[in-house]
């Protein structure tokens, strides 16, 4: 019996340890959404689509998720955010969370409205996947490859000790023009470097530039300052960026280094206190360039129909050309209209046809595009 049960947990522990691989999906912003399950008391499920976001301290779920699946625990408050702004939150117990195959019962997590987040998301997400969950596990996000690796090992990567906010969200610290730096890890950030604008003064003031620009963000539709710095200007530890945009946001409380910064996969060990970022070819960090979409658009979901609303058209693009204008309203392109009309199935179509006719409203008119 003492054979049995030695071989049975050592069975186990493989289990544990064997690799799971499990694909995500990159928003329309550049953000990776899993796949989950909650379970409600009476054992129904439900399947939903979660942001996987380093940034954020609790676990977070969308107020159009059903009370089956979560228990008040608190009278509605609000909650700081990193950005230096307040969100309506409706404190509560998440009955059961399933991810990769572990389950977290009746965890403490938060209740709020996402459709800011949504509106400009070609499909919604349910809720957010916090460091309150994500330090239970060790795996390898796979940007490059839209891959979670659980389990696995740090082999490859280079490794470097994390410190922690009063939230319990992970910094590391970065050395920039000399100066140390706190950096938030952000995987609910689609850029690359953000430095508050105290950071940000000092490293304008001393690093070599090589560009300056504008970009409008999907996600918070703001404007930013954008630069392209030149290689070995920011590190980590003993090692550099090749190069790296830095974007300086107002109203930042903490610098942050997101999933622009960690191309293209990320070790994760919150349980050890450490994350590992891949070394490129040139023997320094690689650097993904801030996501410049042609066009920008968020979703109207408030009445019987999602409407996708035109809110910015970038310059001499195709979409430009064709006409469409910021405050258009998107109805049909070709023979794709209603729930099935999004970004992605524009853009799909406007590249595989020639002339295809993209129905509008214009200022309470209808008009029609080729």
């Amino acid at each position: 019996m003492r054979y049995l049960l030695i071989f049975l947990l050592t069975l186990a522990l493989h289990a544990i340890e064997t690799p799971q691989r499990m694909s995500f999906e990159w928003s329309f912003s550049g953000l990776p959404i899993l796949k989950a399950s909650l379970t409600a008391k009476n054992g129904s499920n439900k399947s939903v689509r979660m942001l996987l976001d380093t940034g954020t301290s609790t676990t977070v779920l969308d107020r159009s998720v059903s009370s089956a699946f979560v228990s008040t625990a608190g009278p509605e408050t609000t909650a700081r955010t990193s950005f230096g702004g307040e969100l309506n939150v409706e404190p509560i117990i998440i009955h059961k969370l399933e991810l990769a195959g572990i389950s977290v019962e009746e965890l403490t997590g938060l209740r709020s409205d996402l459709s800011l987040f949504n509106r400009t998301e070609d499909l919604p997400i349910d809720g957010i996947i916090g460091i309150d969950v994500i330090k239970k596990f060790k795996f390898i996000l796979d940007l490059k490859n839209r891959e979670i690796i659980w389990g696995g090992n740090p082999n490859g990567f280079y490794l470097q000790k994390v410190a922690y906010t009063e939230t319990g969200t992970p910094t590391v610290t970065l050395t920039i023009s000399n100066k140390k730096i706190t950096a938030l890890v952000d995987t609910g950030d689609n850029g690359a470097l953000e430095l508050t604008e105290d950071d940000y003064a000092h490293f304008k003031s001393n690093a070599d530039m090589i560009s300056d620009g504008t970009q409008v963000d999907a996600t918070r539709l703001s404007k930013e300052s954008i630069v392209h710095v030149s290689p070995r200007a920011v590190n980590l530890g003993g090692k550099s960026w090749c190069n790296i945009y830095i974007v300086s946001r107002p109203g930042l409380v903490l610098s942050r280094l997101g999933i622009g910064a960690m191309w293209d996969s990320i070790w994760f060990d919150f349980q050890n206190n450490q994350i590992g970022l891949a070394i490129g070819s040139s023997g320094c960090f690689n650097s993904h360039g801030p996501i410049r979409m042609p066009i920008h658009a968020f979703w109207d979901r408030t009445g019987s129909m999602p409407k996708l609303v035109v809110v910015g058209v970038k310059p001499n693009s195709y979409y430009e050309k064709i006409g469409l204008k910021s405050g258009d309203t998107l109805l049909g392109v070709g023979e794709i209209g209603g729930e099935e009309l999004s970004l992605v199935n524009l853009e799909k179509t406007l590249r595989g046809e020639p002339r295809v006719n993209i129905k509008i409203e214009r200022n309470g008119k209808i008009i029609q595009l080729q």
